[in-house]
Protein backbone atom coordinates (compact mmCIF):
# COMPACT_ATOMS: atom_id res chain seq x y z
CA UNK A 1 0.00 0.00 0.00
CA UNK A 2 2.91 1.87 0.98
CA UNK A 3 4.11 1.77 -2.47
CA UNK A 4 1.08 2.88 -4.31
CA UNK A 5 0.91 6.41 -2.26
CA UNK A 6 4.52 7.08 -2.75
CA UNK A 7 3.84 6.23 -6.67
CA UNK A 8 1.15 8.45 -6.12
CA UNK A 9 2.89 11.21 -4.90
CA UNK A 10 5.93 11.00 -7.28
CA UNK A 11 3.44 11.22 -10.18
CA UNK A 12 1.91 14.65 -8.64
CA UNK A 13 5.25 16.06 -8.25
CA UNK A 14 6.09 15.45 -11.41
CA UNK A 15 3.35 16.86 -12.73
CA UNK A 16 3.55 20.20 -10.52
CA UNK A 17 7.34 19.97 -11.55
CA UNK A 18 6.25 20.31 -15.79
CA UNK A 19 4.11 23.27 -14.99
CA UNK A 20 6.32 25.20 -13.53
CA UNK A 21 9.61 24.42 -15.70
CA UNK A 22 7.21 25.47 -18.69
CA UNK A 23 6.04 28.41 -16.81
CA UNK A 24 9.71 29.61 -16.58
CA UNK A 25 11.29 29.31 -19.64
CA UNK A 26 8.53 29.17 -22.13
CA UNK A 27 6.19 32.45 -21.55
CA UNK A 28 3.95 31.58 -24.93
CA UNK A 29 4.47 35.19 -26.14
CA UNK A 30 5.70 36.47 -29.53
CA UNK A 31 8.05 38.76 -30.76
CA UNK A 32 7.04 42.31 -29.96
CA UNK A 33 4.52 41.98 -27.03
CA UNK A 34 4.17 42.39 -23.13
CA UNK A 35 1.61 41.16 -20.65
CA UNK A 36 1.10 42.54 -17.45
CA UNK A 37 -0.59 41.09 -14.69
CA UNK A 38 -1.56 43.06 -11.30
CA UNK A 39 -2.37 41.26 -8.63
CA UNK A 40 -2.16 43.26 -4.98
CA UNK A 41 1.76 44.31 -3.93
CA UNK A 42 3.04 41.94 -6.52
CA UNK A 43 3.61 42.32 -10.74
CA UNK A 44 4.51 39.95 -13.52
CA UNK A 45 5.65 41.38 -16.57
CA UNK A 46 6.02 39.36 -19.56
CA UNK A 47 7.38 40.60 -22.57
CA UNK A 48 9.69 39.37 -25.83
CA UNK A 49 12.03 41.79 -27.01
CA UNK A 50 14.16 41.05 -30.48
CA UNK A 51 17.43 39.73 -30.81
CA UNK A 52 18.14 43.31 -32.51
CA UNK A 53 17.62 45.18 -29.49
CA UNK A 54 20.44 43.57 -27.66
CA UNK A 55 22.77 43.60 -30.71
CA UNK A 56 26.10 43.51 -28.35
CA UNK A 57 25.10 40.12 -27.51
CA UNK A 58 24.86 39.05 -31.25
CA UNK A 59 28.65 38.01 -31.65
CA UNK A 60 28.19 36.99 -35.74
CA UNK A 61 25.41 40.25 -35.90
CA UNK A 62 22.91 37.43 -38.00
CA UNK A 63 19.78 38.85 -35.80
CA UNK A 64 19.77 36.07 -33.72
CA UNK A 65 20.65 35.19 -30.37
CA UNK A 66 21.58 31.54 -29.15
CA UNK A 67 21.89 30.26 -25.68
CA UNK A 68 25.70 30.63 -25.73
CA UNK A 69 25.79 33.96 -26.63
CA UNK A 70 22.97 34.87 -23.77
CA UNK A 71 24.75 32.99 -21.26
CA UNK A 72 27.87 35.06 -22.17
CA UNK A 73 25.80 38.17 -21.51
CA UNK A 74 23.53 37.41 -19.58
CA UNK A 75 24.45 39.73 -16.83
CA UNK A 76 24.35 42.82 -19.59
CA UNK A 77 21.27 41.91 -20.57
CA UNK A 78 19.42 41.97 -17.38
CA UNK A 79 20.93 44.88 -16.61
CA UNK A 80 19.74 46.95 -19.88
CA UNK A 81 16.13 45.09 -18.94
CA UNK A 82 16.02 46.74 -15.63
CA UNK A 83 16.98 49.72 -16.55
CA UNK A 84 14.25 49.90 -19.77
CA UNK A 85 11.19 48.11 -18.06
CA UNK A 86 10.23 49.56 -14.76
CA UNK A 87 6.69 49.84 -12.81
CA UNK A 88 6.55 52.88 -10.53
CA UNK A 89 3.74 53.78 -8.06
CA UNK A 90 2.21 57.48 -7.21
CA UNK A 91 5.64 58.47 -6.05
CA UNK A 92 7.40 58.01 -8.72
CA UNK A 93 9.23 54.88 -6.89
CA UNK A 94 10.02 52.01 -8.99
CA UNK A 95 8.87 48.05 -7.21
CA UNK A 96 11.55 45.96 -6.17
CA UNK A 97 12.84 43.13 -8.74
CA UNK A 98 12.17 40.05 -7.17
CA UNK A 99 13.24 37.37 -9.86
CA UNK A 100 14.65 37.92 -13.69
CA UNK A 101 13.95 34.97 -16.28
CA UNK A 102 15.37 35.43 -20.14
CA UNK A 103 15.45 32.38 -22.59
CA UNK A 104 15.67 31.67 -25.90
CA UNK A 105 12.49 30.35 -27.48
CA UNK A 106 13.63 27.03 -28.76
CA UNK A 107 10.20 25.96 -29.55
CA UNK A 108 10.16 28.81 -32.57
CA UNK A 109 13.91 28.86 -33.07
CA UNK A 110 16.50 28.02 -36.18
CA UNK A 111 19.59 25.82 -35.87
CA UNK A 112 22.60 27.76 -36.35
CA UNK A 113 25.43 25.80 -36.24
CA UNK A 114 25.08 23.34 -33.45
CA UNK A 115 22.76 25.47 -31.43
CA UNK A 116 19.03 26.79 -31.56
CA UNK A 117 18.85 30.58 -32.16
CA UNK A 118 15.72 32.84 -32.14
CA UNK A 119 15.30 36.51 -33.10
CA UNK A 120 13.85 37.73 -29.83
CA UNK A 121 14.18 36.55 -26.15
CA UNK A 122 11.20 35.33 -23.59
CA UNK A 123 11.61 37.37 -20.08
CA UNK A 124 9.47 37.62 -17.32
CA UNK A 125 10.24 39.81 -14.87
CA UNK A 126 8.41 39.20 -10.87
CA UNK A 127 8.35 42.53 -8.89
CA UNK A 128 6.93 43.69 -5.81
CA UNK A 129 6.23 47.08 -3.67
CA UNK A 130 6.35 47.38 0.03
CA UNK A 131 2.36 48.21 0.02
CA UNK A 132 -0.25 48.42 -2.84
CA UNK A 133 0.03 50.99 -5.26
CA UNK A 134 -2.67 53.31 -6.25
CA UNK A 135 -1.33 54.72 -9.60
CA UNK A 136 0.94 52.08 -11.59
CA UNK A 137 2.50 52.99 -14.59
CA UNK A 138 4.93 50.94 -16.44
CA UNK A 139 7.80 52.43 -18.56
CA UNK A 140 9.01 50.13 -21.54
CA UNK A 141 12.21 51.46 -23.43
CA UNK A 142 13.49 47.97 -24.88
CA UNK A 143 12.94 49.66 -28.83
CA UNK A 144 15.01 49.75 -32.04
CA UNK A 145 14.08 50.46 -35.64
CA UNK A 146 12.60 46.56 -35.60
CA UNK A 147 10.54 46.81 -32.63
CA UNK A 148 9.63 50.99 -32.99
CA UNK A 149 5.56 49.30 -31.30
CA UNK A 150 4.42 46.54 -29.30
CA UNK A 151 1.07 45.00 -28.70
CA UNK A 152 0.23 44.93 -24.75
CA UNK A 153 -2.00 43.21 -22.29
CA UNK A 154 -2.37 43.81 -18.85
CA UNK A 155 -4.77 42.58 -16.52
CA UNK A 156 -5.50 44.16 -12.98
CA UNK A 157 -6.65 41.54 -10.50
CA UNK A 158 -7.15 43.99 -7.77
CA UNK A 159 -9.23 46.55 -9.80
CA UNK A 160 -11.00 44.11 -12.22
CA UNK A 161 -9.53 46.01 -15.24
CA UNK A 162 -7.98 45.01 -18.57
CA UNK A 163 -6.04 47.17 -20.87
CA UNK A 164 -4.45 46.16 -24.35
CA UNK A 165 -3.66 47.87 -27.01
CA UNK A 166 -0.27 49.08 -28.85
CA UNK A 167 2.81 50.97 -27.16
CA UNK A 168 4.93 52.94 -29.39
CA UNK A 169 8.65 54.41 -28.68
CA UNK A 170 6.35 58.07 -28.39
CA UNK A 171 4.80 57.05 -25.61
CA UNK A 172 6.62 54.40 -24.02
CA UNK A 173 4.95 55.11 -20.32
CA UNK A 174 1.31 53.68 -19.97
CA UNK A 175 -0.94 53.74 -16.51
CA UNK A 176 -2.06 50.34 -15.66
CA UNK A 177 -3.90 51.59 -12.49
CA UNK A 178 -4.85 55.31 -11.79
CA UNK A 179 -8.07 55.35 -10.57
CA UNK A 180 -9.98 54.91 -7.19
CA UNK A 181 -8.64 54.16 -3.63
CA UNK A 182 -5.58 51.74 -2.80
CA UNK A 183 -6.15 49.11 -0.52
CA UNK A 184 -3.98 50.24 2.30
CA UNK A 185 -1.06 48.36 4.31
CA UNK A 186 2.05 48.60 5.36
CA UNK A 187 2.68 44.88 5.23
CA UNK A 188 2.90 44.42 2.03
CA UNK A 189 6.13 42.02 1.88
CA UNK A 190 4.78 40.05 4.97
CA UNK A 191 1.33 39.34 3.07
CA UNK A 192 3.23 38.36 0.46
CA UNK A 193 5.57 35.93 1.85
CA UNK A 194 1.91 34.52 3.83
CA UNK A 195 0.84 34.04 0.80
CA UNK A 196 3.38 32.61 -0.76
CA UNK A 197 3.69 29.56 2.33
CA UNK A 198 -0.30 29.07 1.88
CA UNK A 199 -0.60 28.67 -1.24
CA UNK A 200 2.53 27.18 -2.96
CA UNK A 201 2.27 23.23 -3.78
CA UNK A 202 5.58 22.84 -2.50
CA UNK A 203 5.04 24.00 1.06
CA UNK A 204 1.59 21.93 1.00
CA UNK A 205 3.52 18.76 -0.08
CA UNK A 206 6.27 19.08 2.12
CA UNK A 207 4.24 19.65 5.22
CA UNK A 208 2.08 16.82 4.35
CA UNK A 209 4.94 14.52 3.99
CA UNK A 210 6.22 15.32 7.10
CA UNK A 211 3.12 14.44 8.88
CA UNK A 212 3.49 11.37 7.26
CA UNK A 213 7.20 10.44 8.21
CA UNK A 214 6.92 12.16 11.70
CA UNK A 215 5.19 10.08 14.47
CA UNK A 216 5.61 11.98 17.40
CA UNK A 217 3.79 15.88 17.44
CA UNK A 218 7.15 17.98 19.17
CA UNK A 219 9.23 16.42 16.04
CA UNK A 220 6.85 17.57 13.72
CA UNK A 221 6.30 21.08 15.20
CA UNK A 222 10.02 20.87 15.44
CA UNK A 223 10.82 20.48 11.85
CA UNK A 224 7.65 22.49 10.20
CA UNK A 225 8.99 25.84 12.81
CA UNK A 226 12.59 24.99 11.16
CA UNK A 227 11.75 25.01 8.04
CA UNK A 228 9.57 27.90 8.42
CA UNK A 229 12.51 29.75 9.77
CA UNK A 230 14.72 28.82 6.71
CA UNK A 231 12.22 29.78 4.58
CA UNK A 232 11.66 33.24 6.11
CA UNK A 233 15.30 33.77 5.82
CA UNK A 234 15.52 32.96 1.75
CA UNK A 235 12.05 35.34 1.07
CA UNK A 236 13.80 38.20 2.84
CA UNK A 237 17.17 37.72 0.60
CA UNK A 238 15.03 37.70 -1.96
CA UNK A 239 13.06 40.95 -1.47
CA UNK A 240 16.69 42.75 -0.62
CA UNK A 241 17.74 41.75 -4.30
CA UNK A 242 19.81 38.71 -3.91
CA UNK A 243 19.01 36.30 -7.14
CA UNK A 244 20.13 32.84 -6.60
CA UNK A 245 22.99 31.72 -9.26
CA UNK A 246 21.60 28.86 -10.49
CA UNK A 247 18.14 29.00 -13.25
CA UNK A 248 15.61 28.46 -11.44
CA UNK A 249 14.06 25.06 -13.03
CA UNK A 250 16.93 23.72 -10.93
CA UNK A 251 15.65 25.20 -8.16
CA UNK A 252 12.11 23.94 -8.66
CA UNK A 253 13.23 20.61 -9.65
CA UNK A 254 15.38 20.11 -6.11
CA UNK A 255 12.47 21.27 -4.25
CA UNK A 256 10.84 18.72 -6.00
CA UNK A 257 13.24 15.96 -5.50
CA UNK A 258 13.42 16.66 -1.63
CA UNK A 259 9.98 16.22 -1.36
CA UNK A 260 10.14 13.18 -3.40
CA UNK A 261 12.62 11.40 -1.25
CA UNK A 262 11.29 12.89 2.12
CA UNK A 263 7.81 10.96 1.03
CA UNK A 264 9.66 7.94 -0.33
CA UNK A 265 10.45 7.43 3.64
CA UNK A 266 7.08 7.01 4.49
Amino acid sequence: MQRYWILFLTLCLGWIGFIQINTASAHGLEAGQLSVLLDDVKATVTFAPYASTFSFADSNQDGLLTNSELESHRLDIETLIKEQVILRNEMDAAAVVLHTDIVVPDEVGMWVGDEIAANFLQVTLRVVWPEVPEVVDIEYGLFNSADDQISYLMKDSTTNTVLEGEMTSAGSILRLRGEGPPVETNNGLWLVGIEHVLTGYDHILFVLALVLVTAQLRSLLFLITTFTVAHTITLAAVAFGFEPPVPSWVIEAIIAASIGILAGMY
